[in-house]
């Protein structure tokens, strides 16, 4: 049982934060530049669309004032068969040049985004969510990326924000920071694999409609890395989003976002092989996988500690740290004002990202399908 708590707690640290060190060490030695210039290419602006009458003269109103050639920008609302004002709203900006398309039978985000196509005239495809609000320069920063014609793809930057519930804001920015940092290694070595869904930017001539059952913004890079092209990351394309109302919410959001991981990944499991895609097989592995399974090795830790825990003190104080931490993450759950504090809001969010890979697995191996999306404001 002794090796078999060294094997799981070295696999661990591999996940957490060995894949990072690995980048970092490997991206001293390749480095795949992007020649970025200004570059103005035509742009199709798709927005994604159901049920946003709350937000949505505010996203076009911040769309309209993005800082790109005016003749060159054509934005399009992808309504997902709305039932509220928000397509009303929409026909207000008609004089300014907003199209709408509409989808007349809901069809999810997938199936939006295909039917916005039949109206996009732009070279480059960005694709973007109602309840994100863009800095002025994002589509500049991202578009720059595509004068490399090695470029299929590019994936800005995406910011949590809300006037409440700061602990679930600070969490979610310190994770997407270090995402960030860990895309930023991935593109500079070879490929991103996974974009923000609210704000990428696609080749229109390398773009196909999607599986209406899969995610865009998973399948939509590894689909890029398929042709032959690179998906990349571009920080200074920046984007703001409010955080759903609940961790409650943000948990539900986390499973159907794993599931629907692990559904593309499956489809697309071909990238896995690494005779094939060298890169894009350790980067899927090393990303995706080992985090959507890093809660059995949880679990294999606490186990094989038991059966050794009175052979040395370094297992007891191993056996000690994990209940720590269950306790932790167990009073900042009867008491929600622990999660203000760091010390329970790291563990808390922690297990509760784990805990959804869980459900999201067990939903995916039980050949639940991904619902379609409703708004959570």
């Amino acid at each position: 049982m002794e090796i078999l708590f060294w094997i799981f707690l070295l696999l661990m640290f591999s996940v957490h934060p060995g894949y990072f060190i690995f980048l970092w060490f490997i991206s001293r030695f390749v480095h795949k530049n992007v020649d970025k210039k200004d570059f103005l290419p035509s742009v199709s602006f798709i927005i994604a669309a159901y049920n946003e009458e709350k937000v949505m003269r505010q996203k076009l109103e911040n769309s309209l004032n993005l800082d790109y050639p005016s003749d060159k920008i054509q934005i399009i609302v992808a309504s997902d068969c709305s039932d509220d004002n928000t397509d009303n709203i929409v026909r207000e900006f008609k004089d300014k040049g907003i199209v709408l398309s509409r989808l007349e039978t809901r069809g999810g985000k997938t199936a939006n985004q295909n039917n916005a196509l039949t109206a996009a005239t732009g070279e480059i495809l960005v694709f973007s969510d109602a309840g994100t609000v863009y800095d002025p320069l994002a589509i500049k920063k991202l578009v720059r990326n595509f004068n490399d014609p090695g470029i299929g793809c590019v994936g800005g930057r995406l910011i949590h924000v809300a006037d409440t519930f700061k602990s679930l804001v600070d969490e979610k920015n310190y994770y997407t920071s270090f995402e960030q940092k860990t895309k930023i290694f991935e593109s500079s070595i070879y490929s991103i694999i996974g974009v923000n869904g609210p704000i990428y930017a696609v080749r229109r001539d390398l773009y196909r409609p999607l599986p209406e059952d899969l995610t865009s913004d998973f399948l939509t890079p590894l689909f890029i890395i398929r042709r032959g092209c690179r998906a990349v990351y571009e920080p200074e394309a920046m984007s703001f989003e409010e955080v759903p109302p609940t961790s409650g919410t943000e948990f539900r959001r986390k499973i159907r976002t794993v599931r629907a991981g692990v559904t593309v990944l499956y489809a697309m499991r071909s990238l896995l092989n690494p005779f094939r895609y060298f890169w894009p097989g350790i980067f899927l592995v090393g990303h995706k996988l080992s985090r959507w399974f890093f809660f059995l090795l949880m679990i294999g830790l606490l186990i094989s500690n038991l059966f050794v825990i009175y052979d040395d003190t370094i297992y007891s104080i191993a056996f000690i740290s994990q209940i720590m931490f269950y306790f932790l993450v167990i009073m900042a759950k009867l008491n929600k004002s622990f999660q203000k504090s760091k010390i329970f809001s790291i563990p808390y969010f922690f297990f509760i990202y784990n805990l959804a890979c869980v459900f999201g697995i067990a939903q995916f191996l039980s050949g639940k399908k991904s619902e379609i999306w409703e708004v959570e404001r």
